[in-house]
């Protein structure tokens, strides 16, 4: 009998535990992947919105991009395009994105954009920086 009783306590706290896990997972916040995702996302809407300001929200302060442009300089450069017009009527395209999350650094590539200047692709690298993503590159081709 003792031992019957000792096997129901065993399985019960087993299934507690399980209870517990699960649903500690569940309040843990999204993922990794989701929040780069989610910074992509953000980062599109508002190059395809035309905010610079909005989009470089997102960049770290020692962003820098594959021509060697800094994140002021960067500013700089995209209000100047947005100011020509030539993020008018901007297509952003994430299908094809993949994100790859290692420890506290994250790819999400390629973020496809076509607009009157023709079509590029950006790829970001992004770190995890006090619990925040943010982009700390960005190449184009």
């Amino acid at each position: 009998m003792k031992a019957m009783m000792l096997k129901m306590s065993v399985m019960a706290l087993a299934v507690m535990t399980m209870v517990g896990c699960a649903s500690n997972s569940e309040n843990a916040g999204p993922s990794d992947e989701d929040q780069v995702m989610a910074v992509a996302q953000a980062v599109a809407d508002a190059l395809k919105a035309a905010d610079v300001d909005a989009m470089v929200s997102h960049f770290s302060d020692d962003f820098s991009n594959d021509e060697g442009a800094s994140k002021e300089a960067t500013t700089t450069a995209l209000k100047g395009y947005a100011a020509g017009g030539f993020l008018d009527d901007l297509d952003v395209d994430l299908s094809s994105m993949k994100v790859k999350v290692e420890g506290e650094k994250a790819t999400a590539a390629p973020v496809d954009l076509e607009g009157g200047f023709g079509a590029i692709s950006l790829d970001f690298d992004l770190e995890k920086r006090d619990g925040k993503w943010l982009v700390v590159y960005m190449s184009q081709y």
